[in-house]
């Protein structure tokens, strides 16, 4: 495609590589895919390849924990969506502006934008666009963790785990898997903490994802070393 100019691709295929990116938490690959997506949507120069190639480097942004600048641009590119630039695009883009914003500690404008994003993914029939939402939504209230915070938390992980069953969208299910876990875990379940965390493990392991594993099997153990130490909320 760069050999050919062939920038509208180009852009597109980009974003699809920095889902994958996204699900194996690969940080440098997401930076460089980001990079050529902006790239080519500025040598395509239409309005839609820009907005995405934005949605992009947000994205990296967020990977690489810089909140600051994943910000920034997420709400230029949510500015252009409701523009109507790209209005399709708007649950993605505030979904990811959701997880920007708790990656920043902006617990209160993070829940408006998650949901936000579950409304509009909604209303427009984006399926996985409003996965996407649900699970920003979900990890918004386990950060509250009070107890009605919880179970909107679960309510909204039923929602979705409907919504990967409707739409075959099984790269989200880790995500689903991992936040049961951290519920499970708000709640004193440490049996349903390592079932979760399992399930999740195995999932990135069936796609490559060596770094998620790595992360999970740490995870574990320091569940597993908590519960042995008998810390509060640490119960069978």
């Amino acid at each position: 495609m760069r050999a050919h100019s062939e920038n509208e691709n180009l852009n597109a295929i980009e974003n699809a590589r920095i889902e994958m990116d996204i699900a194996l938490a690969n940080v440098a690959a997401a930076r460089d895919h980001a990079r050529s997506a902006l790239e080519a949507g500025d040598k395509l120069g239409t309005p839609y390849a820009r907005v995405t190639g934005l949605a992009a480097i947000a994205t990296a942004h967020r990977l690489n924990e810089q909140w600051d600048e994943a910000v920034a641009v997420l709400q230029e590119a949510v500015s252009a969506a409701t523009g109507g630039l790209y209005r399709i695009g708007e649950g993605w883009f505030r979904a990811e502006l959701a997880e920007a914003l708790l990656g920043r500690g902006d617990l209160d404008q993070a829940e408006h934008e998650a949901q936000t994003a579950v409304t509009v993914a909604h209303a427009r029939h984006s399926r996985c666009h409003e996965i996407r939402a649900n699970l920003a939504l979900a990890r918004t209230q386990l950060r509250r963790a009070c107890a009605q915070a919880l179970d909107r938390a679960e309510q909204t992980l039923l929602c979705t785990q409907e919504l990967i069953d409707e739409t075959g969208a099984r790269l989200y299910q880790p995500g689903v898997h991992e936040c049961r876990a951290h519920l499970a875990q708000l709640r004193g379940d440490t049996s349903s903490v390592r079932r979760e965390l399992d399930a999740a493990r195995r999932l990135y392991a069936e796609m490559g994802a060596t770094a998620q594993v790595e992360r999970l099997s740490k995870e574990m153990d320091g569940s597993e070393r908590r519960a042995l130490l008998g810390e509060p909320g640490a119960k069978s």
